[in-house]
């Protein structure tokens, strides 16, 4: 109902490290989002899969043994009574990421629609250069800074100078 209505329904993957549709992300017409670590590399305990659409930070375990390595946020501390920020994992972590981005677009063009907001987050993912979708980050990680300017960074370079350590002379 709410996609014929127009709305634009982004849902969270799930949390099983697993491939096949889970619901209600698989819906057609619902942007699943996956979850990324720091590394941009799919977490862990993310689903994957064809309804995939993007993926966006989740924090992820592996890296770090501290407990740390999620997503700071807002959330409430039922001991105090206040609310407070803590480390969320997970895709329910990651798909408020693509809802905010979702809203921004909206901020800057009111008149876009349901498929025009879900098309300028998918082709303004960073993704590698010639990478298409996948069934693992969707058509990439979440960018809204793409997103808001239409427009795709340029290619990223890696520029070594190598330096003899005894001489200091370029190699």
């Amino acid at each position: 109902a709410a996609s014929a209505a127009g709305s634009l329904v982004i849902a969270s993957a799930g949390n099983d490290g697993l491939d096949f549709p889970v619901f209600p992300a698989a819906f057609p017409g619902v942007m699943g989002v996956a979850s990324v670590g720091m590394d941009g590399a799919l977490a862990t305990y993310s689903n994957a899969g064809t309804y995939i659409s993007v993926a966006a930070p989740g924090g992820d375990f592996r890296l770090d043994d501290n407990g740390g390595g999620g997503v700071l946020g807002p959330g409430w501390d039922f001991d105090s009574g206040r609310q407070t920020y803590l480390f969320g994992y997970g895709t329910s972590a990651s798909a408020p990421y693509v809802s905010g981005v979702a809203a921004l677009l909206l901020a800057q063009d009111p008149s876009l629609t349901a498929a025009q907001l879900r098309s300028r987050i998918e082709q303004f993912a960073t993704r590698p250069s010639g990478y298409t979708r996948s069934d693992v980050l969707g058509w990439g990680i979440l960018n809204a800074y793409n997103a808001l300017i239409q427009q795709n960074g340029p290619p990223r370079k890696i520029f070594v100078r190598l330096l003899d350590a005894t001489g200091g002379n370029v190699l």
